[in-house]
């Protein structure tokens, strides 16, 4: 029995997608996983914005939610209060502590759908494991001809 385009849940459809390409994405590169991310993200909190202030907190929520304001508060020491030599003079330190935020934000965003019972695991978990079949069938072959799938020959150290 096939179902019909009409019954398709199309937000339901684009936060598995982006969920289930987040594999792919560890592949393809930083840059990719981090887009991916960051739209996983932000269609998660745009589609169950409600849902996030209806969330009630656990212990574990709590030990997160510490952990990231005491890297801010690390991050805030170091770039106004602890002037070094070794320490650059801009704000990177705070910057890269801020955007660290994201995964406080994935980990709510997944909090929320498995709460919902929105993610579908079966895909996730197949596209892990023909992504993992991929690299270990690379790196033998890599390994027998001095070269990937793609013909990047490896460098020897």
């Amino acid at each position: 029995m096939l179902l019909s385009l009409t019954k398709i849940n199309y937000k339901t459809f684009l936060i598995n997608l982006l969920f289930s390409f987040i594999p792919i994405s560890f592949i393809a590169g930083n840059l990719i996983l981090n887009i991916n991310i960051l739209l996983f993200i932000i269609f998660t909190f745009t589609i169950y914005r409600k849902d996030l202030f209806s969330l009630k907190l656990n212990n574990l929520d709590k030990i997160i939610i510490i952990f990231f304001t005491y890297t801010i508060f690390t991050a805030l020491l170091n770039s106004f209060y602890l002037k070094s030599e070794t320490l650059p003079d801009d704000f990177t330190i705070l910057i890269k502590s801020i955007l660290y935020l994201r995964f406080l934000f994935l980990y709510f965003a997944i909090r929320i759908l498995i709460q919902k019972n929105i993610i579908n695991f079966k895909s996730f978990f197949i596209i892990c494991s023909l992504c993992a079949l991929f690299v270990s069938i690379d790196l033998i072959y890599q390994l027998v001809h001095g070269k990937d799938i793609f013909g990047f020959v490896s460098q020897d150290p």
